[in-house]
């Protein structure tokens, strides 16, 4: 069985000993570079910066330049979205490294990166109805 951790809670725990604070930024870079580069882990930015910014963001990710966009949202949408959520244990266990190996051969083809395009808009879609309260 593959041990789970969270290098972004654990390098936030060491910051709180720290003079000199890292940002949440920093957290989530560090977090990136330690799954990514050195432990050699397959995957993207999003899960160590949704872990250290938490709540409801609009994430953009380009080349060196991630920004993380809070969005605030009606308490009335977050209710309507937690109610309209399930979260069930499955029991099934999956690498995700596996996942984003494929992604990233499939994404040199064309029809590939035209569902990416899609789905950035459907994204910017949702991040303008969520703000003007339309579900």
């Amino acid at each position: 069985m593959v041990q789970q951790f969270s290098s972004p809670a654990i390098i936030g725990s060491f910051n709180n000993f720290r003079e000199n604070k890292f940002t949440d930024y920093e957290i989530a870079e560090l977090a990136f570079h330690a799954e990514r580069v050195e432990l050699g882990l397959a995957g993207g930015w999003q899960d160590q910066y949704a872990t250290v910014f938490g709540g409801f963001n609009f994430m953009e990710f380009k080349d060196d330049d991630n920004i993380v966009n809070p969005l605030r949202i009606s308490d009335s949408i977050v209710n309507e979205l937690e109610d309209s959520l399930i979260l069930c244990y499955s029991g099934i266990t999956h690498n995700s490294g596996n996942i984003h190996e494929d992604q990233k051969l499939n994404m040199n083809k064309e029809k590939a990166q035209e569902f990416a395009q899609i789905s950035k808009e459907i994204a910017t879609e949702m991040k303008s109805r969520l703000l003007k309260g339309k579900t």
